[in-house]
Formats: structure tokens, sequence, C-alpha cells
């Protein structure tokens, strides 16, 4: 493992967020591995934040398990980057077969991670798997 991933994975320790366990543990064991290095950003949280509200908005039409749960993690993100919104960001992309995938944003300048998302990659999902995690969305009137 090379010496930039122990450290995020420490930094990792220090602070509860949603789908840290699961991150730390599928590390550990190998079963989650990471995708590609980390990304510098000079994307402030500003920028993540437009995206990710709008994001929030178009989860809450759905409703299985897997939909709130990924609203939550968006949710929790926005929390964090909404504290520190002209800091930078970095993103950590990790990987668990057959079709998982951990987002995680870490603020540069403080080292916090500000959010884990926990998503199924389309690409690599059947349509039938991908409409029971999805459902219908609600109509919007």
């Amino acid at each position: 493992m090379n010496l930039e991933l122990e450290r995020f994975i420490e930094r990792c320790r220090r602070i509860d967020f949603r789908n840290r366990n699961e991150l730390l543990e599928g590390i550990k064991s190998g079963e989650i591995i990471l995708s590609s290095l980390k990304s510098n950003s000079d994307l402030p949280c500003r920028h993540f934040l437009d995206i990710y509200e709008h994001r929030e908005k178009h989860l809450r039409r759905f409703q299985t398990q897997h939909s709130e749960r990924l609203r939550k993690d968006v949710l929790e993100m926005i929390n964090e980057m909404s504290q520190t919104p002209d800091e930078r960001v970095e993103l950590w992309i990790f990987t668990r077969q057959p079709n998982i995938i951990f987002s995680v944003f870490e603020n540069t300048n403080r080292r916090k991670i500000l959010g884990c998302l926990k998503a199924v990659d389309k690409r690599l999902t059947s349509e039938d798997e991908w409409n029971e995690l999805w459902g219908k969305p609600k109509t919007v009137v």
C-alpha cells in the first residue's frame, strides 16, 4: 500500500462519516480497491455543493432503500461542504466488484473527509438490478 493511501486511511479512522466502516473494512480485506489516484481539484466546495444540491433534489423522486441511502450520503456531504465553501476538494475513488463505487471527498486544507458516496455503477449493472435499485420515480406535479 502506498504511503499516501496509508495516510488517507489514518485520517478516515479519526472521523466518523457515512460508509466509513464498510470502506475501511473493505480496503483492509482487499475487497475494496483504490481505482484511481486521488484527484487534486482546483475547485472549491461551493462547486460541488451546486452539483450535489441538484442531485439531492433529484434523489427525492425515488423511494427505494438504495435511493434513500444515497440521498443521506449526499445530504451529509452537502452539510460538511457548506461549512467551508471556499476550500478545495480532493476526490478518492474506490471500487468493489462487481459494481460498487465509493467516492470520498476530502477537504485539502483541513484534511477532513467531507463525505463518502456509495453508488452503483450503471454500466456494470443489469437492467433488472438497476430497476430494482431505483424503482419508478414519483411523478412531480
